[in-house]
């Protein structure tokens, strides 16, 4: 038998190897048969002695109707941000599924409705989608205790020799929220337990039908929207306004973002480009004046809200000038880190330093001790050449800081300066001048 086998595979005969082939065929089904009648005997014998089927059901708890109407004319959302947003997001975390919230995004922002089973809720609740910010990122939105928003980074597109090479923070846009927790508790419900067919159910679950009973309970809500954004005004005094063309610079060291849920800012840093800015020449014809730029920020860092306790390093302020003679430029750089200070108004509309967070925040360059009479932009950050009234001569942490001095240079002829609007500033007045 073997001695065949060889053959068969030296002479490679395929031929001769059908019959064994098929005698293993035969062999093997006389094996199989006796057990596949047995099945099929097995079940016919189940089908005969069953029991009436019924459909397979699915349980599907019931839940509460919940309405959350969200109040944007309030206040404090009016009067920082002036408009209501354009949509919303709802996120409720449950006790049960810690890390799979309920989320809700709409573009209908006076209410939002809800389908909620019993348990306890943390609700965060803010304008527009996430996807809607192009300044901020969002980060850890599954984990209640660390959802966070931060400034993105980028590089000026139209970069100056100055700003060249150099990475900045986006300034923060209008963004609120709301937080607020809840239980839904059983006796809310209309009946414990509900069951659905399971094909209704499927059907239901690709459609947007609702199983609601005619006369289901609705809870209602009511949450009121809180920026958490300030605004840095920022207010210098420079000697010799009149030789500047133009003007640039930066201001390092504030938050570069805010922790949603824990109502506070960042501790990391960020460095905001100021591009913006507003000159106003003084009326006593000296030829000095104020800038001033009012930015979105996210205010001190975290543990550094008090200036008693920031350090001077904290701040830099840069400022780049290209004067008038388009050739000159002057470079400034200032360490403002008490300088900085938040400010509230009070009920008699006076403004006062404080050393808790508020909504604005205030930089203010002068060397007051010349005796020099600037009309003085209005706190905080007030454009309108108001002679200053803030109620009080708290120190505002940085005497040391020096405004800025522009040498006497010659126009080039191209935009020189604001040499060209004295006329304008014969009645002893102010002007103020959109760079």
């Amino acid at each position: 038998m073997n001695e065949d086998l060889l053959t068969y595979r030296k002479t490679g005969d395929s031929a001769s190897l059908h019959p064994r082939i098929h005698a293993s065929k035969r062999s093997r089904r006389s094996r199989v048969f006796p057990f596949f009648n047995f099945l099929i005997l097995s079940a016919a014998l189940l089908l005969a002695t069953a029991c009436d089927r019924r459909d397979l059901e699915v349980m599907e708890p019931q839940k509460t109707h919940l309405r959350i109407e969200v109040k944007w004319a309030n206040v404090d959302w009016m009067e920082y941000y002036g408009s209501e947003p354009s949509g919303m997001t709802v996120m409720l975390f449950g006790d049960k599924h810690p890390n799979h919230p309920i989320v809700e995004m709409t573009n209908e922002v006076r209410y939002v409705e809800l389908d909620v089973a019993p348990d306890h809720y943390r609700m965060v609740l803010f304008n527009n989608s996430m996807g809607e910010f192009g300044s901020m990122n969002f980060e850890q939105m599954n984990t209640y205790e660390q959802m966070a928003t931060r400034a993105t980074q980028f590089q000026p597109m139209q970069a100056t020799e100055w700003t060249k090479g150099n990475t900045y923070h986006r300034d923060p846009e209008k963004i609120g929220t709301v937080l607020e927790e809840f239980d839904v508790t059983e006796d809310m419900l209309l009946s414990q337990v509900t069951f659905y067919p399971y094909k209704a159910w499927l059907r239901a679950l690709r459609s947007t039908t609702r199983f609601y009973q005619a006369d289901d309970l609705t809870y209602v809500l009511e949450v009121y929207p809180k920026p958490i954004t300030s605004t840095l005004h920022l207010r210098v005094h420079v000697d010799g306004l009149t030789n500047m063309r133009s003007v640039e610079g930066s201001i390092s060291g504030l938050a570069d973002g805010f922790m949603l849920t824990r109502e506070h800012s960042t501790q990391e840093e960020a460095i905001h480009l100021l591009d913006s800015w507003k000159a106003r020449i003084d009326g006593n014809f000296t030829g000095g004046g104020w800038l001033t730029a009012n930015i979105p920020v996210w205010g001190e860092p975290h543990g550094l809200e008090d200036w008693v306790k920031r350090p001077k390093e904290q701040h830099e302020l840069k400022l780049h000038f290209s004067l008038r003679d388009g050739k000159t430029t002057v470079d400034y750089s200032q360490l403002v880190g008490k300088d900085i200070r938040y400010m509230e108004k009070d009920e008699n509309g006076v403004w006062h330093y404080v050393n808790y967070v508020t909504r604005d925040l205030v930089l203010t360059i002068w060397d007051e001790d010349e005796g020099k009479e600037p009309g003085k932009p209005d706190y905080p950050g007030d454009d309108t050449g108001k002679d200053d009234h803030h109620g009080d001569d708290d120190d505002p942490g940085g005497q040391d800081s020096r405004e800025p001095s522009l040498p006497n240079v010659d126009s080039d002829g191209q935009g020189s300066g604001f040499d060209a609007e004295v006329a304008e500033w014969e009645d002893g007045g102010t002007i103020g001048i959109d760079l």
